[in-house]
């Protein structure tokens, strides 16, 4: 596996990650009424399934993605998680 391709395929993959599970972690204590937040899950949802699939495409040819080992995957979900984590306690420590 080329280390630039995977570097920047896992940029991506992290980044996308990142910015839509904290989306809706931060939304789901807002006033948000029921039906927006079932369409920010949904959204959320079909994002990142369309980012996991990108590498194979060829937008991901383009872009020079390419597809990730389960083993880098897991260890993103596990780390997004904690980062999550970290933030929102953060966040309740401030406010």
């Amino acid at each position: 596996m080329p280390p630039l391709k995977q570097f920047r395929t896992g940029w991506f993959l992290e980044s996308v990650f990142r910015q839509r599970l904290l989306c809706l972690s931060f939304a789901q204590e807002t006033v948000l009424q029921e039906y927006a937040r079932k369409a920010l899950l949904i959204a959320t949802v079909m994002v990142i399934g369309l980012t996991l699939i990108a590498p194979l495409t060829p937008l991901g040819t383009i872009f020079e993605l390419i597809p990730m080992p389960a083993s880098f995957l897991l260890v993103l979900i596990i780390i997004l998680m904690l980062y999550i984590l970290c933030s929102r306690t953060g966040e309740k420590a401030v406010l």
